[in-house]
């Protein structure tokens, strides 16, 4: 293991496991993608489309990708130097042309093609600060809301498609978290926290045995000679 990537995870166990007893888990992008895409169908508003009078929990999309790290107080400029200089020369412009803003070719026309050349292309659920690029997160996000809780007559006389499936969601109404099903081979290894006292370690391994997959180790405190035993021969018989 390189230097730096010692470093990260190091940082890691630092930042989520603050009591040292968290266990590190691996899988792989293709399985959380299949688990993902396993949640949409199950809350896909498809489910539903004939239930009016209920507030069912749905979704209708999900994405997953690579977090893209940046600088929020440089993007944070770079959006207010953009908006600046487009209001500077929208200003010039309607001093010199009467009725700028007021015509379709005009100011209208100008605010739509400068909104549309974004500082950031990214979604912005796929953004984080560049101090945690350490972490090379791989994050996966399901859009859901609401069923309408509208009458047959009323959803009958809508002419608008997603009006008629979906409302906004009273405080509380969505829960906290949404457990996607998945099977014990979605786990590749897990490892624990270095510093968990063994006792501990025993309990999770006992409680957790029947899907327990393989254990790895991580060595990132400590001196790495104390935590290997060196006492045996060429065939690793104790010596």
């Amino acid at each position: 293991m390189g230097r730096f990537a010692l470093l990260d995870v190091l940082v890691m166990w630092s930042l989520y496991s603050p009591d040292s007893t968290s266990i590190r888990i691996t899988t792989t992008v293709q399985k959380l993608n299949a688990a993902l895409s396993s949640l949409l169908e199950d809350m896909h508003w498809k489910h539903c489309v004939k239930e009016p009078g209920t507030r069912k929990q749905v979704a209708w999309y999900s994405q997953l990708g690579p977090v893209e790290y940046i600088n929020y107080i440089r993007v944070h400029d770079e959006i207010r130097t953009k908006y600046r200089a487009f209001r500077e020369r929208t200003a010039e412009t309607a001093r010199s042309r009467t009725g700028y803003y007021e015509s379709e070719d005009g100011f209208k026309k100008d605010w739509l093609e400068f909104h549309s050349e974004k500082v950031l292309s990214r979604d912005g659920l796929f953004l984080k600060d560049e101090a945690f690029l350490h972490e090379r997160e791989v994050r996966a996000c399901l859009y859901c809301g609401v069923r309408n809780d509208i009458s047959v007559e009323a959803f009958r006389e809508r002419n608008d498609v997603m009006e008629n499936l979906f409302t906004d969601a009273n405080v509380g109404e969505l829960p906290s978290f949404v457990y996607a099903q998945v099977s014990s081979s979605f786990l590749d290894s897990v490892c624990f926290d270095p510093r968990m006292p063994s006792y501990k370690r025993h309990v999770f391994q006992d409680a957790l045995s029947s899907v327990l997959p393989a254990v790895t180790e991580s060595r990132c405190f400590g001196y790495i000679l104390d935590q290997v035993d060196l006492s045996s021969d060429f065939d690793g018989n104790p010596v």
